[in-house]
């Protein structure tokens, strides 16, 4: 039966592609395209792709902008490298062994809110920067930019509401921005509701425990209620002069809750089948304020500065009805302070641009452990960080220099790390490129692995945190090589990282009473490299009318343990095609998923297809989204660990997610709008509250 199902999806993709390319040759007509850029190297007439120093600039068709009601809608028809755009929960992601993707508009780190509210006729382009220099931090694998022309009179109010018609999961957006002169205000609300039945967890394991004895344990989910709310709301007030002056005050906060994750499971335990129940409930609040300012001096020099405070407070409790009345509660009430600021200095001079600056980050979290864990995290962070970049043209020659140093103090060690990156980029005529990046940098561990807590997950094992916990140091290489000839874009990339020094998990044996268990816990050990190639391809096969986006990837891993070595080879590949006609948009993509192996944990995300149509009008949008068409049941994870004393296979599934009919309506009424460029430049904001929940145990 999943044979044929595989089957009927196979042939219905490819006869929607055919469909698809049939009836946009049919209303095919002789069309001009005038997309002339003007690039500082060359013009290239069609172009929408152009490759810089550090990544590559789009500009989005007048098409493409009209047939997207927001900016997820846009950016998934753009298929930007690894960046992976959920059109229907409005999110952006990439594999996390990448690094953390930031998106801006005019330079300015984006909410949902700011992404759902803008308006796609002021769009000028887009720039995916896939090397972010020294100047962006850490952790950043990418950086995607939404340069606009700013309003300068009239207003605009709207609203995006999504709701899934097979499952109860819907987010519901209202906005309004008001542009009078150098002035803009912008207010908007967002609601957020998932209560979803359909999620299971199953699992199989062995321990092997230190007398020799083989301990089996499984455990499956019978059922299981997932209900999350959230409420953000924003306000924002900018003046602007873009010859001279930027500044902006921006207050924003959210409500989140879960009331309900509530699991009742089956646990086996050799020959023995057991009932349990799992409840946890989880409250957070956290208001952000951020000030920015920026001036631009005589003689092309300008000063930015950004300072932005949070506080988040926590409120989580986690309670397991054990086997045989052996029950484990534990509750976290706990608050986070985090002041993070910016200064920038640029100087555009002939023929480079250099620029240098300071960040300063101060975070201090006090989280208090109740029930069957009693302590108390209080960690105090503090981080410097200098940096300087130079950045210019030599010839066909483009080239990107930096140098960061970075002081970080946490639990009484202070480290002193220092990050250089340079990118070289080499025009082989009009139509080829290379470009090589070489970046070292190190990486802190998040706040939850250094933590002095310890926490059951199950009858036998225990995650705890390592506060002796040492930053990973990372050396990086990529080499790309990419050809662009009008409608038609290709790139072939291959990445080698060498992280040495590695947090990576670590299980030991321990006693929990007179009972023997299994503690996970992390340690620096001795490596964890990978080779990436990957490849990636667009072509507007009619201009306007009919696209097609592919990808390939080979994904090669060298783990090194203290006590264990680890291989691991993976492909990953998919599509999408993109056909307009007149007000209708429809559009296929299928992939088959990340796979990796980091340290002793091999992971495998489940692939994603689904059809879409969209119809626009003048000030309504209508779309719909088939996701995982014809499947009773989809696996968006599932994983096995490989250590020595414990093996672990789980998966999780989901009914909700499968043969998922979502709809959208994206409204918006504007008058006399008028608009010009903008940017700003600053991404400061944090969202990490330290805690070890239940659903971080063992990652």
């Amino acid at each position: 039966m999943d044979r044929m199902q595989r089957l009927q999806r196979k042939w219905i993709l490819i006869g929607l592609i055919l469909w698809l390319t049939e009836t946009v040759m049919a209303q095919t007509q002789t069309e001009t395209v005038n997309d002339s850029i003007l690039l500082q190297e060359v013009v290239v007439q069609g172009a929408r792709v152009v490759n810089k120093a550090d990544g590559k600039w789009i500009f989005p068709t007048n098409r493409q902008k009209e047939s997207s009601p927001n900016t997820f809608s846009l950016l998934g028809k753009l298929t930007l490298p690894h960046i992976k755009v959920d059109e229907v929960q409005h999110t952006l992601s990439a594999p996390e062994l990448l690094g953390d993707v930031q998106v801006r508009v005019d330079g300015i780190l984006a909410e949902k809110d700011d992404l759902l509210s803008l308006d796609m006729q002021n769009v000028d382009h887009v720039e995916y920067i896939s090397n972010p220099g020294v100047r962006y931090g850490q952790d950043v694998g990418f950086v995607i930019n939404i340069v606009t022309r700013r309003a300068e009179s009239g207003w605009l109010t709207g609203a995006d509401l999504t709701q899934t018609v097979t499952a109860m999961n819907g987010s519901y957006n209202l906005f309004a921005k008001w542009n009078q002169g150098k002035s803009e205000w912008t207010a908007g609300y967002a609601l957020s509701q998932h209560d979803l039945y359909g999620f299971r967890f199953e699992e199989k394991a062995t321990y092997q425990m230190s007398n020799g004895d083989v301990w089996q344990m499984g455990q499956n989910d019978l059922s299981r209620r997932m209900n999350v709310v959230s409420h953000h709301l924003q306000l924002k007030y900018n003046i602007a002069d873009s010859n001279r002056y930027v500044a902006q005050v921006e207050l924003s906060g959210e409500l989140k809750r879960t009331p309900h994750d509530d699991i009742l499971r089956v646990v086996q335990q050799n020959e023995l089948l057991h009932e349990v129940t799992i409840t946890s409930d989880d409250r957070s609040a956290s208001p952000v304020l951020d000030l920015y300012g920026y001036y631009r001096f005589p003689r092309h020099q300008s000063l930015t500065a950004n300072v932005v405070g949070t506080f988040i407070h926590g409120d989580y409790t986690y309670l397991y009805k054990g086997i045989g009345g052996d029950d484990y509660h534990y509750s976290i009430l706990g608050d986070t302070w985090l002041l993070n600021s910016e200064v920038i200095y640029e100087n555009v001079l002939r023929p480079f641009t250099w620029l240098m600056g300071c960040q300063y980050r101060q975070s201090f979290l006090c989280n208090n452990y109740d029930g069957d864990v009693l302590t108390t995290d209080r960690v105090r962070s503090n981080n410097e960080y200098l940096f300087s970049e130079l950045k210019g043209r030599w010839g066909r020659l483009s080239y990107v220099a930096g140098l960061g140093l970075d002081r970080q103090e946490y639990l009484q060690h202070t480290y002193w790390m220092v990050s250089p990156k340079l990118t070289l980029s080499y025009l082989l005529g009009e139509k080829w490129k290379f470009r090589y990046n070489l970046t070292l940098t190190h990486k802190k561990p998040r706040p939850s692995k250094i933590s002095e807590a310890m926490v059951r997950t199950n009858e036998m094992e225990f995650t705890a945190g390592n506060p002796s916990l040492k930053p990973t140091r990372r050396l990086e290489q990529q080499a790309q090589l990419s050809f662009q000839h009008q409608a038609f874009h290709a790139e072939l990339s291959a990445l080698y990282r060498r992280n040495t020094h590695v947090d990576m998990m670590k299980i030991v044996r321990g006693y929990n009473g007179d009972r023997e268990c299994f503690i996970t816990t992390y340690a620096n050990q001795k490596g964890c490299h990978m080779l990436l190639i990957d490849e990636n391809t667009t072509w507007d096969l009619v201009p306007d009318k009919l696209s097609l986006m592919l990808n390939g990837s080979l994904f090669r891993s060298f783990n090194y343990g203290d006590d264990y070595q680890h291989h691991y080879t993976s492909w990953m590949g998919g599509f999408d095609v993109v056909a307009y006609l007149k007000n209708l948009t429809l559009k296929g993509h299928a992939d088959n998923g990340w796979r990796f192996l980091e340290g002793e944990h091999q992971g495998r995300q489940g692939g994603a297809y689904y059809i879409s149509a969209s119809y626009h009008t003048k000030n309504l949008t209508v779309s719909v989204f088939w996701q995982h068409f014809l499947n009773s049941c989809v696996t968006p994870d599932q994983s096995v660990l490989l250590n020595q004393w414990v093996w672990k296979k789980q998966l999780w599934t989901s009914s909700d997610y499968a043969n998922m009919l979502t709809l959208n309506l994206t409204w918006r009424l504007s008058k006399g709008r008028k608009a010009k460029h903008m940017e700003k430049t600053m991404n400061l904001r944090e969202y990490d509250d330290g805690m070890i929940k239940h659903d971080d145990a063992g990652k």
